[in-house]
């Protein structure tokens, strides 16, 4: 590689081999079929109610109040998706209400939801243990 020229980006295949093989892919038929054993697919019936993403809340709240000045975390969620509603309420955030949204999704109705949870929350949770 000549001097002062940096490397081009790694294929696909290589950027593989440097984060692991992990990804998150839609929930379609055909790509559930392809997805390899170690693929997060949102949509199996293996990873759904299962409190996946209630633990990922919890463990990015906890990380948001370790960070010096954190006084708040937000969580977002489409007025329609009753499952991403639970998240927010099961683990204590208080609900500020909802907001216009753009309709760019088959499912959505235009509508946010807003919840907000302060440091003193986490205090509240019990260790998973």
């Amino acid at each position: 590689m000549p001097e002062g020229l940096s490397p081009p980006p790694p294929r696909r295949a290589e950027a593989r081999k440097l984060t692991g093989p992990r990804s998150v892919r839609p929930a379609t038929t055909a790509r559930r079929a392809r997805c390899p054993p170690n693929c997060v697919d949102p949509a199996s019936s293996h990873h759904i109610r299962r409190g996946l993403a209630t633990e990922a809340a919890r463990v990015l709240t906890t990380a948001a109040f370790g960070v010096p000045g954190s006084t708040r975390v937000e969580i977002h969620h489409h007025r329609a998706n009753l499952a991403s509603r639970a998240v927010p309420a099961g683990l204590g955030f208080t609900f500020l209400g909802e907001v216009p949204d753009q309709v760019d999704a088959p499912g959505k109705d235009g509508i946010d939801c807003i919840w907000s949870a302060s440091p003193d929350l986490i205090a509240s949770w019990r260790p998973r243990g």
